[in-house]
């Protein structure tokens, strides 16, 4: 008996035993596909290749077919629905693989092989998002609270969503974020905070008792599912005390809605406006978060794709939460082999960023041009690098924090502003040649390392 078979054999039984399926799908049914699959990618005659990457690939999900629980579930129906979908669609374009001509080969090869690649591109979310799934299973209570109706705000509130709690907070962090939707359709006010030209809508709730007031964030997707998907297979499975966290979320009905926590002092771009985070400690102390929290998702093979001082939240105690994670991928290639090599995009973010923080300024500049008789506007990077690679930080350093730094506090600035070159610099032309989130971290631990120590010695 062949490894497919075998796989095929344990998923009957799980299926059996499970209970499997409702009346469109079963894991079994998905299973013969799969197998279908395989053996059609063996006997091709054109584009071989790219069918045998794809049975490669469809191989993946028969090995996950026996971990996912809960088949009948709503909420893991409908993705299970999806892959059987894609399933077959990769089935009919690996059949069509099988046969014809010469004149028939030169005109579809082409054709088809970008249709294959199509297919696996979506296969590669599955293998994704198949563990969330299975986990969003494994937390459904199997008997469902009904929900009362959220008071109402008027144009601003959002509507209750119906009778169901997903929760995505690990057990051991139950007991300070285990927020159901009963306390969120319950919630005292509801109250818009933005909407975006996506379609995306941000509300701010209050819990009511029992909650102190707590507020909690949430983002609805207007009729995108895509971005939904793509944003809850992201954020879900990160853990990090500088990300802002995931707390619940709700697919059905037409909504699909994301409940965060609310962190509600501004964004650091708000605080470097306005001349807070005071110090050069407090604003070395925010980068290294921020940084370390970029590094954690770069671990999990995420590619962040907007990183900004806009998407850095502070809490009222100036602690940080990365946040904006609309534009996030997975690196699939970063998940196989470890390397992440699309990040570089992020770290160029982060050192405008660190620019935002030594400066002052914003990532556009308004300076002023000789030969244009006016003032334009440039690029932060433009303006602030030139100073910074000639030894003439002060030139462009916010006095802000300090109208003269310590030499210590200094040579720790000059560090941050060494890296923060680095990283907006034009990108190599020879892959990983550029600083990782890895060095960033290092280098800016070792610059508030210096501006502590310095701190110590003034006190």
């Amino acid at each position: 008996m062949g490894a497919v078979d075998a796989g095929l054999d344990t998923v009957a039984t799980v299926a059996q035993l499970a209970g499997a399926a409702t009346s469109h799908i079963s894991m079994a049914n998905v299973g013969g596909i799969i197998s279908m699959i395989v053996k059609l990618a063996r006997t091709a005659r054109r584009n071989k290749k790219e069918c045998e990457q794809l049975a490669g690939r469809v191989r993946l999900i028969l090995d996950l077919l026996p971990y996912l629980q809960y088949p009948e579930e709503k909420a893991t129906r409908a993705p299970l629905e999806e892959l059987v979908a894609t399933l077959l669609e990769a089935r009919e374009l690996v059949k069509a693989c099988q046969s014809g001509g010469m004149v028939s080969r030169a005109i579809t090869a082409n054709l088809q092989a970008s249709k294959l690649a199509d297919v696996q591109s979506k296969i590669n979310f599955y293998l994704l998002v198949f563990p969330l799934v299975n986990q969003i299973a494994n937390t459904i209570p199997r008997d469902r609270i009904p929900i009362g109706n959220a008071a109402s705000q008027g144009p601003t509130s959002v509507a209750p969503p119906p009778p169901a709690s997903q929760p995505v907070v690990p057990a051991d962090d139950a007991a300070k974020d285990d927020i159901t939707w009963a306390e969120v359709a319950a919630a005292s006010t509801v109250t818009m905070v933005s909407k975006s030209a996506g379609g995306t809508v941000v509300y701010k709730a209050t819990l009511r008792d029992g909650r102190d007031g707590r507020h909690v964030a949430i983002k609805s997707f207007e009729g995108d599912e895509a971005a939904f998907r793509a944003e809850l297979a992201v954020v879900s499975g990160l853990r990090h005390p500088h990300i802002v966290r995931l707390l619940c979320w709700w697919e059905g009905d037409g909504k699909r809605l994301l409940v965060y926590e609310y962190v509600g002092d501004g964004t650091l771009r708000d605080h470097l406006r306005r001349g807070e985070c005071a110090s050069w400690r407090a604003r070395t102390e925010v980068l290294l978060a921020v940084a370390r929290a970029i590094e954690h998702v770069h671990c999990h093979a995420i590619v962040l794709g907007n990183v900004g001082s806009s998407n850095i939240l502070l809490d009222a105690t100036r602690k940080p939460r990365v946040s904006g994670f609309g534009a996030s991928v997975v690196d699939t290639v970063g998940s196989r082999t470890g390397r992440l090599e699309s990040a570089a995009g992020d770290v160029r973010g982060f050192g405008v960023v660190m620019l935002e923080v030594l400066t002052g300024r914003e990532p556009v500049v308004r300076v002023w041009k000789e030969e244009k008789k006016g003032e334009v506007d440039v690029a932060l990077a433009s303006f602030a690098l030139p100073s910074i690679e000639a030894g003439k930080l002060g030139d462009v350093l916010d006095r802000r924090p300090a109208a003269k730094p310590t030499p210590r506090q200094l040579k720790a600035l000059k560090l941050v502003a060494d890296m923060a070159a680095r990283c907006v610099s034009p990108p190599s032309s020879q892959p990983g040649k550029g600083p990782t989130m890895s060095d960033v971290v290092a280098r800016l631990k070792e610059a508030y390392d210096l501006i502590c120590s310095d701190d110590t010695r003034t006190n």
